[in-house]
């Protein structure tokens, strides 16, 4: 009998190391599954991340290339406005100029020597008009150079003459040109806007 039990002992010891190696097994490989589904899914996360991240970082730099754009834009405007207000302020000083220096005396003079050398002009031809405002035409009365006709032209606002003639017409205005300078002055006065 005690054999007997020492072969039953020795068959639930047999049993009990097979279920301890079947249960070391099996966690053994649970535990492998585990880790290998643990790794799939950190890799699968991370490549998810990786290209929200790029995503993200993506949409960051196309907005910011959008606010800085609209910032750019906004400083030219901005330029752009001030370089229109400082060259009518410009403008407008060199018109009054203009306008005190047709009030003055040394006008009369400047404006005779004018009418001269349109009148001199071979390429207006013959019979040449003379327009001037109407507050200069007294100033050219008796001082018209031959062959040469005077009318008012109240278009002509700062002072000056235009001549027409058989086959051209000149303009000699101060008005125009005051405005021939604008281009010259933008491109000249160092108000340029570059961003």
């Amino acid at each position: 009998m005690i054999e007997l039990d020492n072969r039953a002992e020795q068959f639930l010891e047999s049993i009990r190391q097979e279920g301890e190696q079947s249960c070391a097994k099996i966690q053994r490989e649970t535990t492998a599954q585990v880790e290998a589904a643990l790794a799939r899914t950190r890799e699968a996360e991370k490549a998810r991340a990786e290209k929200s991240l790029a995503f993200e970082s993506s949409r960051a730099a196309v907005q910011a290339n959008r606010a800085l754009s609209a910032a750019r834009e906004g400083a030219r405007a901005r330029l752009s406005a001030r370089r229109a207000a400082l060259s009518a302020e410009v403008f407008a000083d060199a018109r009054a100029k203009l306008a005190a220096f047709a009030q003055s005396p040394a006008y009369a003079p400047w404006l005779c020597q004018r009418a001269a050398a349109l009148a001199g002009k071979t390429a207006l031809g013959t019979g040449i008009t003379l327009l001037a405002r109407t507050a200069d035409l007294p100033l050219l009365q008796g001082h018209l150079p031959a062959g040469c006709t005077l009318q008012a032209d109240d278009t002509i606002t700062i002072g000056g003459l235009k001549a027409t003639g058989a086959a051209l017409a000149a303009d000699d205005t101060l008005d125009s040109s005051l405005e021939a300078q604008r281009d010259w002055f933008l491109q000249n006065s160092g108000l340029s806007i570059t961003l």
